[in-house]
């Protein structure tokens, strides 16, 4: 059974981490998730 994950940080160089999340066998990203930093 594949274990559950949530990814932190989805912007710059994160592509390539996510990428290998869903390639690995044994986990599931279920969310991924980033700050928006921005001030309103």
């Amino acid at each position: 059974m594949a274990i559950p994950t949530i990814h932190v940080g989805c912007t710059h160089f994160a592509h390539g981490r996510l990428q290998a999340l869903i390639n690995c066998k044994g986990l599931a990203p279920v969310a991924c998730v980033d700050l928006d930093l921005e001030v309103r």
